[in-house]
């Protein structure tokens, strides 16, 4: 079940899951294009990404810092989103 069917039982959109499951349908499917070596090597660009961010994070910034972290990580996400999948 996705974030959005969740939020929306949360809030009373959805009167049960039940109702959730009557009006769920996949959009989407999503199937990798990489090969093994490529897949570890991206998966250790953002776990060093995330570790950036969690020091940044315990540290006192400027907005601006922040900001170009926060920038620095969605860019290689737009970056790097055509070569994990391969979108059906």
């Amino acid at each position: 079940m996705g974030a959005a069917y969740l939020a929306g039982l949360a809030v009373g959109y959805w009167s049960s899951k039940e109702d959730v499951v009557k009006n769920w349908a996949i959009d989407k499917t999503f199937e990798p294009k990489i090969d093994e070596e490529q897949r570890s090597k991206m998966i250790k660009g953002w776990n060093k990404a995330v570790k950036i961010c969690l020091r940044l994070g315990k540290r006192r910034l400027k907005t601006e810092q922040v900001i170009g972290a926060v920038a620095a990580v969605l860019l290689i996400l737009v970056l790097f989103r055509g070569k994990m999948t391969n979108e059906k």
